[in-house]
């Protein structure tokens, strides 16, 4: 399933928080990397089980983290993504 997650931070914002590193090694542990396009752009191309993880991770991050950044806003886009990358067992299920 292809996944975009992208957020921003409030508190101490810059580039190399140790928050923004802490979201960031949450994603890219269950496969989602950062695009290089933007600071707070992720994508891959995983599965549920692993966007589900993605996402508890991050917010288990950001409510146990000690200092004074904190998430502003949380954006994912999921989707089975083209036909042609589906496996044919899916795409059949799926009627693509």
């Amino acid at each position: 399933m292809r996944v975009i997650i992208r957020f921003s931070l409030n508190g101490s914002n810059r580039r190399q928080t140790q928050l923004r590193q802490l979201i960031r090694n949450r994603l890219e542990n269950q496969g989602i990397h950062w695009t290089g396009k933007t600071t707070s752009t992720y994508e891959g191309d995983v599965a549920e089980t692993q966007i589900r993880n993605a996402v508890r991770d991050v917010w288990t991050a950001a409510a146990t983290f000690p200092g004074n950044a904190h998430i502003d806003h949380f954006w994912m886009y999921a989707d089975h993504g083209a036909p042609n990358l589906v496996a044919p067992a899916t795409a059949e299920a799926l009627g693509l």
